[in-house]
């Protein structure tokens, strides 16, 4: 059987994108990432935020539309897309008050919602009636998601913020987040 240039370049291509995406440092299913600097810069958003309430729910993920298999991967396939419910994910939703905005849309006072997977043990979950900073992905008609996983969560502790995840976490001070807050601006 001959393969052609075409098919040969599509399989070396696919190869090295896989390859590629095995050099990222990743913890749990997350990619992690090493400055604040980094989270900042993935984030649509960061929010100190107040925990009022949380529970079960589902995060459904668009639908695949249009015949272009690198946006669709059921295009020119005979195979049959999965339902929504089963493309859908567990999540943890929460209920938050905006205590401070650091940059973003969200304003002091607005309530909001965000997300996180629930089917991750390795997940610190946020509690209810605490403070945190959060790094959040926001998308408009979808709860925000925090950034790498426990990394973009901090606990407020009076003046301190201390990250979750005491593997990986980065420390961040009051003064990072004043400089965050400036370069928004």
């Amino acid at each position: 059987m001959k393969i052609s240039k075409a098919t040969t370049a599509a399989v070396l291509s696919v190869g090295l994108l896989s390859l590629a995406g095995c050099a990222a440092p990743v913890h749990g299913e997350y990619t992690f990432v090493r400055t604040v600097n980094d989270l900042a810069n993935q984030s649509t958003e960061i929010v100190e935020v107040k925990i009022e309430g949380h529970r079960d729910g589902k995060l459904y993920s668009e639908p695949f539309t249009g015949d272009d298999p690198e946006t669709n991967p059921y295009a020119g396939t005979k195979v049959e897309q999965p339902s929504a419910e089963e493309l859908a994910s567990d999540v943890v939703l929460y209920d938050a008050v905006v205590t401070d905005t650091v940059s973003g849309p969200a304003r002091k006072g607005e309530s909001i919602e965000i997300h996180q997977m629930s089917n991750d043990p390795n997940l610190s979950y946020l509690e209810d009636g605490n403070t945190y900073v959060l790094f959040l992905l926001t998308a408009e008609g979808h709860p925000a998601g925090i950034i790498g996983g426990d990394q973009g969560i901090y606990l407020v502790e009076g003046d301190q913020l201390q990250p979750v995840d005491k593997e990986v976490g980065i420390p961040l001070e009051r003064a990072s987040l004043d400089r965050l807050r400036a370069d928004s601006q």
